[in-house]
């Protein structure tokens, strides 16, 4: 009787972990969604320019100063304007990494690159996850 117990609990535990498991498979990630509204917000926010793309910028860490401040001030040495970087400037980083993410052209990213402090100026770039079609099994539609 008690063998059975353990055997009847043990099937339910595996199928409500391959229910969660599931679950999480098909569960919209919010990476898709920031793409989507960084391209909604280009024209909104006058970025609708076709050679522009949104680079992420690395600094030396820089102590004492505010991080937002210091990225707007970096952008505008290069855009021109505090109010063409605040346009362009997307996200700035202030936990993990010193640095932002801003929308601007090859030629702006390359000056952005030379100057002094600046680690890295990479095109940011958008990754999908691939999966087997095993949703598709379930009943669970293409996500």
């Amino acid at each position: 009787m008690l063998r059975s117990l353990q055997t009847i609990t043990m099937e339910k535990s595996r199928a409500l972990l391959l229910f969660f498991f599931l679950l999480f498979l098909a569960s919209p990630f919010p990476a898709a969604s920031v793409e989507k509204e960084l391209k909604e917000a280009a024209p909104a926010r006058g970025l609708g320019n076709s050679n522009t793309a949104v680079y992420i910028v690395t600094f030396n860490p820089v102590e004492g100063l505010d991080k937002e401040s210091l990225h707007i001030e970096t952008l505008s040495s290069i855009l021109g304007s505090a109010e063409a970087a605040k346009k362009a400037l997307i996200y700035s980083y202030k936990y993990a990494v010193h640095g932002f993410a801003a929308r601007l052209t090859p030629e702006q990213a390359a000056e952005l690159a030379k100057l002094p402090g600046v680690l890295s100026v990479m095109l940011s770039r958008t990754f999908s996850l691939h999966h087997t079609g095993m949703l598709n099994l379930h009943g669970m539609g293409d996500f």
